[in-house]
Parts: C-alpha cells; sequence; structure tokens
C-alpha cells in the first residue's frame, strides 16, 4: 500500500496543477505526495473524491476510499 502525505498548502498545489484548468467544480486543496516521491496537487471533485491532478490528468489515490483525512 501507497504511503501518502498531503499539505494545505493551495499555492504549492496549484504548481503542480500546471495551467490547465481544473474539472468543472473542483477545488485545489493543496498537494499530495505518494511513496514520498511522486507529488501533484490534491483536488476535490465536484463528487467528493480526493484525486491527484498533474497538468491536467487525474489520477485516483489508491487505497483512500473517497477522501483522504488531513
Amino acid at each position: 500500500m501507497s504511503k501518502i502525505t498531503t499539505t494545505t498548502n493551495a499555492k504549492q498545489g496549484k504548481l503542480y496543477a500546471g495551467p490547465a484548468p481544473l474539472p468543472q467544480g473542483a477545488k485545489l486543496i493543496g498537494t499530495v505526495t505518494r511513496d514520498g516521491y511522486d507529488t501533484g496537487a490534491l483536488v476535490e471533485l465536484v463528487n467528493g473524491r480526493q484525486v491527484q491532478y498533474n497538468a491536467g490528468v487525474i489520477r485516483n489515490l489508491p487505497g483512500t476510499g473517497s477522501r483522504l483525512d488531513r
């Protein structure tokens, strides 16, 4: 199982999100790092699911259910 670390630093998260717009209704929360090296923006989608977002690419967070405890 992956080790997942999160922050609520939205400014840093925006750097990982890149110039592509977030999906409609999504909210940028901060950053998420998996296994100490795979980092991206932590985004909450309109359905409440939290995902990793990198330059327009959405990645599910394994083993977390729909939300992370921050």
